[in-house]
């Protein structure tokens, strides 16, 4: 198990990253993990919690359904996706382990409702 731990802390390294410098690859680096977890999943024959998505659900891989799954009970939602679906969708922000980061004030200089904004 001291693997399956292994794999999901370098998950959450690398989406704190994406969240850091977006602009950087990061694809490959999480199918790799992703991989090996699955693979794992599917030895134990048994459903595998990757991490929890923030603020309530849980991101896991299904060996039943051959899928990542990731569950919000509250709101009785549970979106199958393939690998491929998985990282694109952890790429761009979704099923996120982190708080959403407040938005940035405009940049001086830019122009906001016709006028120009200055600090």
């Amino acid at each position: 198990m001291a693997l399956v731990e292994y794999h999901r802390r370098h998950i959450l390294r690398i989406l704190r990253q994406i969240r850091l410098k977006p602009y950087l690859p990061y694809w490959g680096e999480l199918y790799c993990s992703l991989e090996q977890l699955r693979s794992i999943a599917k030895l134990n024959r048994t459903d595998l919690d990757i991490f929890a998505i923030y603020p309530v659900g849980t991101l896991l891989y299904s060996v039943h359904l051959d899928q990542f799954m990731a569950i919000v009970p509250e709101l009785n939602i549970k979106i199958g996706m393939q690998l491929e679906e998985c990282i694109d969708s952890l790429q761009q922000g979704r099923f996120s382990p982190f708080p959403r980061k407040p938005k940035q004030a405009d940049d001086p200089g830019t122009i906001a409702f016709g006028k120009i904004r200055n600090r």
